[in-house]
C-alpha cells in the first residue's frame, strides 16, 4: 500500500518514534493510517541507518536526512539546529491545520493540477501569501503521490473515508473534471489566470519596493515572487494568443440528420496549440464541451459546501 504521507511518518520514525507516537502525532493532523503498515515504512530506511537505529547514544547522518529529503522536517518538528530554511515546513503545516485549505490542494493534487496553479489559486481566491515553497512541501510531506497509478489514486477515497468532506472531494477529483472540481469546491478563480497573476505581480513588486530598506528578507522574497509571475504571466500570455489563433478558425461541422456536432478532440486541440491538453494553463483556456451548461448565466449559484455533492 502506498501512502501520501509516508514522507512525514519517516521524518517521525528517524526519531525514533515508536507506533503509538506514530499515530498520535498523524491523528493531529487527521491524516489516516494503520498501524501494521508502520514496520514497511520503517524498513525502508532502517537498513540506511542501522547504526543509529540500533544504538540510542548513535546520531542521525544528517547526509541521509538530505537524501531522503527528510532533514527540514526533521528539523523542523524536533527543533534541532540546522542551518537549513525550515519556514517553508512552517508554511506547510499552517496549509495542513487549515481544514479547507488541505482539503483542497489534496483535490488539486488528486486531480492533477499542478503546483504552480494551486499556489495561484489558493493565494488569489483565499487571500494568503502561501509560497510555492509552503506548496512544494505540504505536497512532498502531506500529499506525495509520485508513482501513484490511477488504482493507487482511487484507493484513496477509501483511506481517506472516514472523513466526509475529504472523501466527496476525492471523488470529485477522481473525476478528471478540473473546473467543476474548483467550482464546486469554492475554488473557482473569480478572475481569469492573466488578471490573476497581474494582480500578484503588483502585489508582490510594490511590496519588494516598500520593504527593500527595512526588511531586506522580505524584500527578497516578493522580488523573487515578482520575476517568478512575471515569467508565468508572459507563458500564460503567449499560450493564450495561440488558443485565440486556434478557436478563430475551428469551424463546427453539424450533421442536420441525427444533430450530432462534430468538434475537435482534446489531443487535436492539445497538439494545435503546442502544448498537452491536460497542462491546466492550456485547458483553462479553452471550452469544456462536456460540460458546456455550466457557461449558461442561469445556471445556480456555487453550492454552499461538499455535502450538496451527491453520493
Amino acid at each position: 500500500m502506498k501512502w501520501p504521507h509516508k514522507k512525514f511518518i519517516q521524518a517521525l520514525l528517524c526519531e525514533r518514534y515508536g507506533p503509538d507516537q506514530v499515530l498520535e502525532e498523524l491523528n493531529k493532523y487527521n491524516l489516516p493510517f494503520p498501524v501494521q503498515e508502520l514496520q514497511d515504512i520503517y524498513m525502508e530506511i532502517k537498513p540506511k541507518q542501522e547504526a543509529y537505529f540500533n544504538h540510542r547514544r548513535k546520531e542521525i547522518d544528517r547526509d541521509f536526512l538530505d537524501n531522503e529529503g527528510l532533514h527540514r522536517m526533521w528539523a523542523y518538528y524536533f527543533k534541532k539546529p540546522t542551518d537549513l530554511d525550515t519556514n517553508p515546513i512552517k508554511g506547510a503545516f499552517s496549509l495542513l491545520e487549515n481544514t479547507q485549505l488541505r482539503i483542497l490542494l489534496f483535490a488539486m493534487a488528486l486531480a492533477g493540477v499542478s503546483p504552480e496553479d494551486a499556489e495561484l489559486i489558493v493565494n488569489a481566491k483565499f487571500d494568503i501569501n502561501a509560497s510555492s515553497e509552503d506548496i512544494d512541501s505540504f505536497l512532498f510531506y502531506f500529499f506525495n503521490l509520485e508513482n501513484f497509478n490511477y488504482s493507487e489514486k482511487t484507493a484513496l477515497e477509501d483511506i481517506f473515508a472516514k472523513d466526509v468532506s475529504t472523501k466527496r472531494a476525492f471523488k470529485l477529483a477522481l473525476t478528471g473534471d478540473k473546473n467543476y472540481m474548483l467550482w464546486k469546491l469554492g475554488a473557482a478563480p473569480d478572475k481569469s489566470f492573466d488578471q490573476m497573476l497581474r494582480d500578484m505581480l503588483a502585489d508582490s513588486y510594490y511590496i519588494f519596493k516598500e520593504k527593500a530598506k527595512l526588511d531586506p528578507d522580505t524584500a527578497t522574497k516578493f522580488g523573487s515572487l515578482a520575476v517568478k509571475l512575471a515569467d508565468r504571466l508572459e507563458r500564460v500570455m503567449i499560450n493564450e494568443q495561440k488558443a485565440d489563433d486556434l478557436f478563430s478558425e475551428i469551424k463546427f461541422d453539424i450533421e442536420k440528420n441525427n444533430e450530432v456536432v462534430k468538434v475537435p478532440t482534446a489531443d487535436e486541440i492539445g497538439a494545435e496549440v503546442g502544448g498537452k491538453f491536460d497542462d491546466y494553463e492550456i485547458k483553462s483556456k479553452l471550452p469544456d464541451f462536456k460540460h458546456m451548461e455550466q457557461l449558461n448565466p442561469a445556471m445556480p449559484g456555487k453550492p454552499k459546501d461538499l455535502e450538496d455533492l451527491d453520493d
